[in-house]
């Protein structure tokens, strides 16, 4: 083909902690079909490094490129005789998620921003804070306790509630999310409740492992959810065995559908 008849392509490629975005403007349809292969891969491999970094700045990226072969191609009808679309536009999202770690920390000696926990539904019919709740209730100085019997929160399934404290460091923020009562979890559902209200909130964050948590299940209800927030993620206490196994196959279910 002529390279010198092929219209010029341009991409722009913008990455913050915890997401990368590519947005191709002015491609035809069969550019869309080769773009994947030959740029936008190489680009979030290149951005993915960037926007991974607690510390890394939103940074913005414009690249121009002369794509001779896709766009000399789809300026031409295609094989089947339809005019290639001269005015679509793609937006492929690519996300590059939070750094995931398994911490074997106490909740209460951990000093991060914001803090999930998950709660059961008490005798009373009300969220039972449990004996990891009540540790960091301590820790806060009593204002989850004050929070539980203000909102009278239930713990019910799918729901959840923030506590924001006035602590100018370590944790900033508790979240509730209700798990009904024992036996009658759902982990997945869990993640999705967490992915809300981390999505809003910066600097790191930790899941708070309780008995019968189902590591693969909530981090993939979680990360499916999550857009932007936290670039770092722990799980904390006493987490099953096999969780590394679980953290990793969730990060591989999760990433292979936005392929």
């Amino acid at each position: 083909r002529s390279a010198a008849r092929a219209p010029f392509a341009t991409a722009m490629v913008v990455a913050e902690p915890g997401n990368v975005c590519i947005a191709a403007g002015h491609l035809p349809s069969v550019a869309r079909s080769i773009m994947p292969a030959s740029f936008l891969s190489s680009a979030v491999t290149l951005l993915t490094a960037v926007a991974s970094k607690p510390s890394s700045a939103p940074a913005v990226a414009v690249g121009f490129g002369l794509l001779s072969g896709a766009c000399a191609a789809a300026g031409q009808r295609s094989r089947h005789g339809r005019s290639a679309n001269r005015g679509a536009a793609r937006l492929v999202a690519l996300r590059a998620g939070p750094q995931i770690e398994l911490t074997p920390t106490r909740a209460d000696l951990w000093a991060g921003q914001t803090l999930v926990l998950f709660l059961r539904v008490g005798d009373n019919g009300l969220a039972d804070m449990g004996r990891i709740g009540k540790l960091v209730d301590k820790e806060v100085g009593g204002a989850l306790k004050a929070h539980l019997e203000t909102t009278k929160f239930t713990a019910a399934a799918g729901t959840s509630e923030t506590v924001s404290l006035a602590a100018k460091r370590g944790v900033q923020n508790i979240v509730l999310v209700g798990l009904s009562a024992e036996g009658g979890e759902d982990w997945r559902t869990a993640g999705t409740k967490v992915a809300a209200p981390l999505s809003g909130m910066e600097g790191s964050a930790a899941l708070v492992c309780i008995d019968g948590v189902k590591v693969q299940e909530l981090l993939e209800g979680l990360l499916s959810n999550l857009s932007g927030g936290p670039t770092k993620i722990e799980l904390l206490g006493a987490y099953p065995a096999g969780s590394n196994a679980a953290l990793e196959q969730a990060q591989a279910n999760v990433a292979s559908k936005w392929r």
